[in-house]
């Protein structure tokens, strides 16, 4: 199978779990009830969202160049913004699909070694995990009684099952699974002499050797503190974009910044999943989410299909508006590198 293929199989695969998770979501529910409430939803409030979305965009583009200074890397903060707008774009076609089109923009836009760049989106993407773990920690802290029955349920019960699976597999399972890593263990050592021997080799420890540089950036970063705001900034953003859409219907219009911070922790779980833009995975977990709050299913489902729908249009526009502006913002670039080729072939030895 080509890779055009793959990636083909790839796309339908994730479309088709996405769609499964929708049409769990609104099985049952009476499809005229929700595109009732969705017609009578306040939209100006789906802009206000979008402008948060826009803010923390901006904040990831500053947070990234930070992290990529210590490598001598200092792209224009434009061309930053637009490489995290395409990757969000990115995503909606292949999961993590984003993270290395960023970085493929940022090598051709800035002359930046990709590999070294790859590093610091692993970091970016460890610090935003141990963020969503802290605020889903802070928020079930504050709202046990409320979610420990949901968390317990969606989160602690299913990670508990895979241990309990392990645990009672039995000495033949442990025998498999000990007899697998040596034959791994044997593959890679063998593999790694014949690599070794292989005329590859040194460009291949050249990449892994930058690649692990850009993750040692966090050691170095310059105004720390403005590194920690920007983190905050970015999930607080992402927080107040939950919470101005309650305002879209009159049934979430009375929910609370706890509440919202609830939606941000299992939304975020739910754009998680390996799905194109979290689809189907997001509107049940919100709409699960909401029901916790007393919000009837229709109400909850419209929710979620409004906030999910305009976040995805959020990244559509930001993502083809950056796809199309990156030629001409780098078009100045574009004729230097000319000019000065130009002057090095004038004053080359004839």
């Amino acid at each position: 199978m080509n890779k055009r293929a793959k990636e083909i199989l790839q796309v339908v695969l994730f479309s088709a779990i996405g769609v499964l998770l929708f049409w769990y979501a609104i099985k049952g529910e009476n499809i005229n009830e929700i595109i009732r409430i969705l017609k009578s939803a306040n939209y100006w409030w789906v802009l206000v969202s979008l402008c948060f979305a826009l803010l923390s965009n901006i904040s990831r583009a500053v947070r990234w160049n930070m992290l990529m200074k210590p490598l001598g890397v200092t792209p224009r903060l434009r061309n930053t913004f637009a490489a995290v707008s395409v990757a969000y774009f990115a995503n909606l076609a292949i999961p993590r699909l984003g993270e290395v089109s960023r970085c493929a923009i940022i090598g051709k836009y800035e002359n930046a070694p990709v590999s070294k760049v790859f590093g610091t989106v692993i970091i970016e993407r460890i610090i935003d995990a141990f963020t969503l773990l802290l605020i889903l920690i802070i928020t079930v802290a504050l709202q046990f009684k409320v979610l420990e029955e949901f968390t317990y349920t969606y989160v602690i019960d299913p990670l508990k099952a895979k241990f309990d699976v392990l645990a009672h597999s039995g000495a033949k399972f442990y025998c498999i699974v000990a007899g697998g890593i040596i034959v791994v263990i044997l593959l890679a050592y063998f593999g790694f002499r014949l690599l070794k021997k292989m005329h590859f080799y040194e460009k291949l420890k050249k990449i892994i050797k930058e690649f692990i540089e850009g993750i040692r950036t966090i050691e170095n970063i310059e105004h720390k503190g403005w590194f920690i705001f920007h983190s905050i900034f970015i999930w607080f953003m992402y927080y107040l974009m939950a919470y101005v859409c309650f305002f879209c219907f009159g049934a979430t219009a009375h929910l609370d910044l706890l509440a919202a911070m609830s939606v941000l922790v299992f939304g975020s779980i739910g754009f998680a999943a390996p799905v194109q833009g979290g689809f189907g995975a997001y509107h049940a977990l919100v709409t699960q989410t909401l029901l916790l709050y007393g919000i009837a299913r229709p109400d909850g489902l419209a929710y979620a299909i409004i906030t999910h729908t305009s976040q995805t249009l959020g990244m559509i526009i930001f993502g083809l508006g950056s796809l199309v502006a990156l030629p001409l913002m780098n078009a100045d670039r574009k004729e230097n590198v000319i000019k000065e080729e130009a002057v090095t072939d004038t004053n080359a030895p004839l």
